[in-house]
């Protein structure tokens, strides 16, 4: 008899259909539903930032001074992404003119830069703010170009690009000789610190270190770390000939007799004459 094979195929289809049934109503759940599972995961969280490094002038309560190419060099950057407390991302760049492209998480709140980094530096695995902010550098030797640079923006939520003023973590001492009769020879720095906090802090804070002298130049222009006038500040020894006769002159910075703080991206300007 074949009476049955009709019911049978009747029974497969109907469970066909209530198969077919089921997987619609998982796809249509899986589509709609935001706490569904997600192909793209954790990358919706991300964003497009154009990034833009600058250096500006270097500047103080003494003297405004236009940065030289060499001052404004900025070899390599490495630039952090920290939420509240915590870093959440670390990228290694080579900085563009034209600004630098990155795929920034939601989670970052604001980026700290660090320009021109030392092998030390760079090594270092900051995890915190903390851990940023506590970072130093090597000031055992005079500063020379590519100076070490820092700097720090929020980044606004409704934009595309951030731009990130970076500050030299050096000060400038430029001499100027206003004494026809005085023949320069030599410049030397004595107890700077040879070490220096890689982002700047308010009120100035200079980290345990010791004393160092640097090697006589006979260039008018030397560069130092920080240093505050209560630490005891950092010496300058001037040498030369004045009327024929050897000078040795030593002094700190001062501004109306009183002595000053030597701070970061400040020019510091000595003039060198005689009275009388």
């Amino acid at each position: 008899m074949i009476t049955p094979f009709p019911i049978a195929l009747l029974t497969i289809n109907q469970n066909l259909m209530k198969r077919s049934i089921f997987i619609l109503s998982l796809c249509v759940f899986i589509l709609f539903n935001p706490a569904g599972c997600n192909p793209l995961g954790d990358s919706e969280q991300d964003r497009q930032v154009m990034i833009n490094f600058t250096a500006g002038p270097l500047s103080g309560t003494l003297l405004k001074s236009a940065a030289t190419t060499e001052e404004d060099l900025i070899t390599k950057i490495i630039l952090f992404g920290v939420d509240d407390q915590k870093v959440v991302q670390t990228f290694l760049l080579n900085p563009s003119s034209s600004g630098t492209p990155l795929t920034i998480s939601r989670k970052v709140k604001s980026l700290y830069a660090i320009a021109n980094p030392s092998d030390s530096i760079q090594s270092a695995t900051p995890s915190t703010l903390a851990d940023l902010m506590s970072l130093t550098d090597d000031f055992t030797t005079a500063p020379v170009s590519p100076f070490l640079m820092s700097g720090k923006e929020e980044i606004p939520i409704a934009s595309a690009s951030v731009n990130i003023k970076l500050v030299r973590a050096i000060a400038k001492i430029e001499i100027k000789v206003i004494d026809n009769d005085f023949v320069f020879e030599s410049l030397t720095v004595q107890n700077t610190p040879d070490k220096g906090y890689v982002f700047s802090s308010n009120p100035l804070s200079i980290p345990t270190h010791k004393k160092v002298f640097y090697l006589p130049s006979t260039e008018k222009i030397l560069y130092v770390p920080e240093n505050s006038s209560q630490n005891p500040t950092t010496e300058f020894v001037v040498t030369g000939k004045f009327q024929g006769q050897q000078i040795t002159h030593t002094f700190t910075l001062k501004k109306e007799k009183v002595g000053i703080n030597i701070e970061r991206n400040n020019c510091y300007q000595v003039d060198i004459g005689f009275d009388n």
